[in-house]
């Protein structure tokens, strides 16, 4: 009958959950809070790493628009002389038709 009781005693004693050791949570919790102080540390990392690497094509960026707005106000310009050389040239044309109906 004492091997029945022992036997129970043990089956009883393993079905029981482990409960938490104080000194176990205040590890596991410094623990965990190393490993979310770690990961934002690598965040951050990365997050430098990449505004590091946006700088340069930001930088090229703005370059290029303003070449684009040179470009962009060249031609236009142009575009107005080219109308005023044809308009100077119909003119032209319009007053040279007569004399060379003539000749």
């Amino acid at each position: 009958m004492s091997t029945l009781v022992r036997l129970k005693s043990e089956s009883e004693a393993a079905a029981k959950p482990a409960s938490d050791s104080p000194e176990g949570l205040k590890a596991l919790r410094e623990i965990w809070a190393l490993a979310v102080e770690e990961g934002r540390a690598q965040q951050e990392a990365i997050t430098a790493e990449l505004r590091e690497n946006l700088a340069s094509p930001a930088a090229e960026n703005e370059r290029l628009e303003v070449t684009a707005m040179a470009a962009s106000n060249r031609v236009a310009e142009l575009q107005e002389a080219m109308s005023r050389t044809e308009k100077v040239s119909t003119q032209t044309r319009a007053e040279q038709e007569p004399e060379l109906a003539q000749a």
